[in-house]
């Protein structure tokens, strides 16, 4: 009898030593849930709405996941379309965010076939500046200033990659910018399109507007 009781208590005490530990595990794994963490995109500075966000725009961020639901990674923000102003500061939310390129009220968008030292590796979100090439005298004249970029797309009409910056890589791998496309100003287009025909196009990255 004396044995059997003993049994008993010590059955009782694995039992309930084991149901503690699931306890205790499942309380970890909960916690541990609460507590992870993602990389969500913050403005660097005031981004005004109807803007392509580049990689100088966004920094990444640790954020709580259960904090998360409806902000956007680093990644996934750049060459994105602002619907909205975006303080500096502020966590960037999906709904926010268009892939459309923006076009202002009296301006087109134009694509300009380019080649590697033409196309000042621009990106969407960059500001270039256009000049228009006369081959014939050597000389040029600038078109357009601080023109910013809508779409940039390679020799198989995809997007450039965004955030590829290794230059030593570009021609092996064929992803450098073939086509620009930008906005340029509806009593410019003409002479743009004309250049662009004949392939006298060539872009010179320059600093954003107001910096």
């Amino acid at each position: 009898m004396e044995v059997s009781k003993k049994v008993g208590i010590v059955i009782s005490l694995i039992l309930a030593l084991l149901f503690t530990t699931i306890i205790v595990a499942k309380a970890n794994h909960r916690n541990s849930e609460l507590n992870e963490k993602v990389q969500v995109a913050r403005a660097t500075h005031y981004i005004p709405a109807g803007s392509a966000i580049n990689a100088q725009d966004v920094n990444s961020v640790d954020m709580v996941k259960s904090y998360a639901d409806g902000l956007v990674q680093y990644n996934d923000v750049i060459g994105k379309t602002t619907r909205v102003s975006i303080l500096k500061d502020q966590y960037i939310y999906s709904d926010g965010l268009s892939t459309a390129g923006f076009l202002k009220q009296g301006y087109v968008e134009v694509y300009m076939p380019v080649q590697i030292n033409s196309s000042a590796f621009a990106l969407p979100g960059d500001r270039v500046d256009v000049y228009i090439v006369n081959k014939n005298t050597k000389t040029s004249a600038k078109a357009l200033s601080a023109a910013l970029v809508i779409d940039s797309l390679d020799n198989q009409g995809k997007e450039v990659e965004i955030g590829e910056t290794d230059r030593s890589k570009v021609t092996s791998r064929q992803d450098h910018p073939s086509a620009v496309g930008i906005m340029v100003p509806e009593e410019s287009a003409a002479q743009i399109v004309a250049a662009a025909d004949e392939k006298n196009v060539y872009l010179v990255k320059c600093a954003p507007e107001g910096s």
